[in-house]
């Protein structure tokens, strides 16, 4: 779930996903782990018309970099006086229903066109799994030898 910033007081800085696809604890979690704000709602981070970031050392090298673009990435927020809002991005609306969390559980994941000729076909379970395989580059060494020219086992 994500959740539509308006005014900020009901979601969490660091901890909701409110900015971009994952919290930004994970987005940026050398200036999380030295933040003064864990815990802390966006209202209460944005301090009159400014974005306040406090951490418990000077930042230096990377950690400097991350804030820079934090930074520049929150130029782009807007507070309103609106309620924060939950969005659901399985519904077609962003809102919940029945139907979208029924879509969601019983989606199988991305479907490859290639693998559905594969298993659909009318050949035998086992040449199934051998064609499946080898079109991943999974065939074990002993399958090749069998095919290889050997010596014979013993001379005429």
């Amino acid at each position: 779930m994500e959740k539509k910033v308006g005014d900020g007081n009901h979601t969490l800085f660091w901890e909701d996903v409110w900015y971009g696809q994952t919290p930004l604890r994970v987005q940026y979690p050398g200036l999380y782990g030295v933040s003064l704000q864990c815990g802390k709602t966006v209202r209460q981070v944005w301090d009159r018309g400014k974005w306040d970031l406090s951490f418990r050392r000077h930042l230096c090298g990377g950690s400097l970099l991350e804030l820079q673009d934090l930074q520049n990435k929150l130029r782009a927020v807007d507070i309103t006086s609106d309620c924060d809002r939950i969005i659901w991005p399985a519904g077609r609306k962003g809102e919940y229903n029945a139907r979208s969390m029924y879509r969601l559980l019983s989606f199988g994941g991305v479907i490859d066109a290639e693998m559905q000729d594969v298993w659909q076909s009318k050949v035998p379970l086992k040449i199934e799994h051998f064609v499946f395989f080898a079109l991943r580059g999974r065939i074990p060494l002993p399958y090749f030898v069998g095919f290889a020219v050997l010596p014979p086992l013993f001379e005429i």
